[in-house]
């Protein structure tokens, strides 16, 4: 055959063969996703807490099983001392009888013998418990539960129980002589345990209540916001300086979980969760004469992460067409139909950039500080400006932001009337603010311990001494109780940590912005991004399967009400989900969200921590909280990902798309990075650092010498500098006329070099 006649040799380069092989993988990387294992949608209900006696159950350990008798003891030994001549038991008690009883603990509770005192407080727990010896089914111990708490409020025990906390914390911190023969740290938890439980059964009841309780519980509210410890101090305030001793190892063995719990309990009562939050920013919106943003706002439907495609082949056309006809099918049906588009927002900043712009393009000069004229601009510009106004959104923060600039101007012309609130969110900001940087790493270090991603280190507090018994375990069984115990332990210090972050995060942005500016940026500073990135980085479906649904007969109250206590294995077919680890995981990512939205340098952070594919492998937990707050943690680091990446991730972008909130004139998905100045971010938190010092050295005059004394403005006025008193000291005004001497009159000095050097 001659050469002419040779058939055409097939390219193996070229623009058309690399196609194939882009196409290629793409399709192999879609057969890989489809064969894993599809993991179920989960039914989860978002909500400030979990059920009465599961809130309980999580305060006690499995080891603490065995103290519940000591308990029940101490009450009918107590009945007995008493003598009274009607029945012994509460349940068949009158209520005079009841107010005989407690108010006898109460005189006991103050006495000078803490073996007394000791014995009070188990007795005083038991029934706030819900005397649970005399109950048989878990409504009945609930009932009596809550209505002994509202009895023991009523009766002065909850003050009693706090002053007591108070005095037993100061005593350890300034190594006081323990007199008794119980542990220090028993005593602590006693007192924790009975305020929890009035907290809780008080603070955290939704149930239809009498006139008489509904008086009580608002005032409890009220009183639980306000000083009541014996330092003139907020409950929350206490409780913090107990962690923050902890942390330090001056306290020793405390219990940092019944701490943590019972601080976001308090904070969760006295402030207000998501229903008093809501309306707390309707309320600011209002007086700051902001319009009411009405939006239909629906979640939508958990949206599949991997591509639901049939199989096909490259040269099947009619498949080709049969997959375009399904997907319209499956858009019309179930994205329209079911899913509520919410109404985009424009800020005031997009609408100078947009007129900036235009101005720039067509005019070729700028307007700095006018939003308004739009004289000679193009028709399509001027309606696009139009449209943007249609969707102007002013938040509450932009308000607060641009009010303080004028107070702060204000009171440089000494004009200015401080407009403190007085409200319990603004009476725990002051309470915090001299420690709040402290705080916010105590708090951190203590979910770093708590994380089931942190290896075992030489820590200087122990989290889960209380869950490890002093004898090593004589069976396996019992070795296996405590490591289940060890895990329920930190999962639950996790959950405790996680809500009360967000909870005040939530609570200081409607208060006021800088004051959440001023704790976002000390979580910032600790290290809390990569914290909680470092804790969603682990298989989360594995991690929040409960291994043991045996082990509910292990928690209070099934420990007194059924002996039987058994592990039961694993159900690998219908698994269930642990509440505590689901509501953890949607705490930390709306964490993270807050400190990161709008801050450039912060969303740089996640970028360069390389979140993405962290955040992206968390969505396959099909909970649909959790992935609308990772969809909007992804959705600012788009445009630094680069174009392969957008390409090769379109289901995630269009998850974005159809889930999280638009934002008019928004290129996020793009890569034009209009607001990214890599040379700026650290000026950016610079500025947003001297803003928090201005505000707080305005707003709290009585505090800014003990909180920021470089932030105080020097004083270049003579007259008022030699209209001060100054107060000298009684050792100098003995010795003034030998300092004359020695420092004045020995000294030869030529003041006139000295004041033209």
């Amino acid at each position: 055959m001659d050469a002419a006649e040779a058939p055409p040799h097939k390219a193996t380069t070229g623009p058309h063969i690399k196609n194939l092989s882009k196409l290629r993988e793409l399709l192999w990387a879609q057969k890989r996703e489809l064969e894993e294992p599809d993991t179920p949608e989960i039914e989860f209900t978002y909500k400030d807490t979990d059920s009465y006696l599961t809130e309980i159950s999580e305060f006690y350990s499995y080891l603490e099983h065995t103290e519940f008798l000591g308990y029940r003891l101490s009450y009918e030994q107590y009945r007995l001392t008493i003598g009274s001549s009607g029945s012994h038991l509460w349940s068949q008690s009158t209520e005079k009888e009841h107010k005989k009883v407690i108010l006898r603990l109460l005189d006991d509770l103050d006495s000078a013998d803490s073996v007394v005192r000791d014995s009070s407080c188990r007795a005083l727990l038991y029934i706030a418990l819900g005397v649970y010896g005399e109950c048989n089914t878990e409504e009945v111990l609930e009932k009596w539960a809550i209505d002994n708490c509202f009895l023991l409020y009523q009766y002065q025990v909850f003050q009693a129980c706090v002053h007591n906390l108070g005095r037993e914390i100061d005593a350890v911190f300034f190594g006081e002589d323990q007199t008794s023969d119980i542990n220090y740290d028993i005593r602590i938890s006693l007192y924790l345990n009975i305020i929890y439980s009035i907290v809780v059964s008080i603070g955290n009841n939704e149930n239809q209540l009498d006139s008489h309780n509904q008086a009580l519980k608002d005032n409890f509210v009220y009183e639980l916001g306000r000083p009541i410890s014996p330092g003139n101090e907020i409950l929350a305030k206490t409780l913090f300086e107990i962690t923050l001793k902890f942390c330090s190892g001056s306290l020793g063995e405390i219990s940092i979980k019944k701490t943590l719990l019972l601080l976001w309990k308090t904070i969760l009562v006295s402030l207000g969760g998501t229903d008093k939050l809501h309306q707390l920013k309707l309320d600011a919106r209002k007086a700051a004469n902001l319009e009411e943003w009405k939006d239909d706002k629906t979640l939508p439907n958990i949206l599949p992460l991997k591509p639901q495609f049939p199989s096909f082949s490259m040269s099947s056309v009619d498949a080709l067409a049969n997959l375009h006809k399904e997907q319209k099918l499956e858009e019309k049906g179930k994205f329209t139909n079911k899913t509520t588009l919410l109404k985009p927002k424009v800020r005031q900043s997009d609408i100078d950039n947009f007129l900036e712009k235009a101005r720039l393009k067509f005019l070729g000069y700028t307007l700095n500080g006018d939003n308004s004229t739009d004289a000679g601009l193009p028709t399509s510009i001027i309606e696009g400006l139009k449209v943007l106004k249609l969707h102007l959104y002013v938040s509450l923060g932009e308000w607060q932001l641009k009010n303080e600039q004028k107070l702060t101007h204000d009171a440089n012309q000494n004009i200015f009337e401080d407009e403190a609130l007085d409200n319990p969110t603004e009476m725990l900001y002051q309470s915090m603010l001299p420690k709040i940087q402290q705080y916010m790493i105590a708090l951190l270090k203590i979910l770093l311990v708590a994380s089931p991603t942190t290896k075992s280190k030489s820590e200087s507090f122990n989290i889960i001494f209380e869950v490890v018994p002093k004898v090593s375990p004589p069976t396996m069984r019992q070795t296996l109780k405590v490591a289940v115990d060890a895990e329920r332990h930190k999962e639950i210090i996790i959950e405790a940590v996680s809500a009360l972050i967000l909870l005040l995060l939530k609570h200081f942005k409607i208060n006021h912005i800088l004051q959440f500016e001023h704790m976002a940026q000390n979580l910032v500073f600790a290290n809390c991004i990569p914290l909680i990135l470092k804790h969603l980085n682990q298989n989360l479906i594995d991690v929040l399967t409960v291994k043991d649904s045996g082990t509910e007969n292990l928690e209070f109250p099934a420990c007194v009400l059924n002996s039987v206590n058994v592990i039961s294995p694993d159900d690998k077919e219908n698994p269930v989900y642990s509440w505590r680890g689901i509501f953890s995981c949607i705490n930390l990512t709306q964490i993270l969200q807050k400190l990161t939205k709008w801050k450039p340098s912060r969303i740089m952070m996640l970028v360069v921590f390389k979140s993405v594919p962290i955040l992206k492998r968390a969505l396959k937990l099909k909970e649909g909280t959790f992935q609308l707050y990772l969809l909007k943690l992804i959705k600012p680091q788009t445009r630094f990902l680069g174009r392969n990446w957008r390409k090769s991730n379109m289901k995630v972008i269009s998850m974005i798309y159809q889930r999280v909130r638009p934002h008019l004139n928004d290129d996020w998905a793009y890569g034009n990075d209009q607001d990214s100045r890599p040379w700026g971010y650290q000026v950016e938190e610079n500025n947003l650092r001297a803003q928090i010092e201005r505000f707080n050295n305005r707003r709290y005059t009585d505090m800014k010498a003990e909180v920021l004394p470089e932030c105080l403005p020097y004083d270049n006025s003579w007259i008022s500098v030699l209209a001060k008193e100054i107060h000298f000291a009684d050792a100098f005004k003995k010795h003034y006329e030998e300092w004359l001497d020695n420092e004045v009159y020995q000294r030869n000095l030529n003041w006139d070099s000295l004041l033209t050097s």
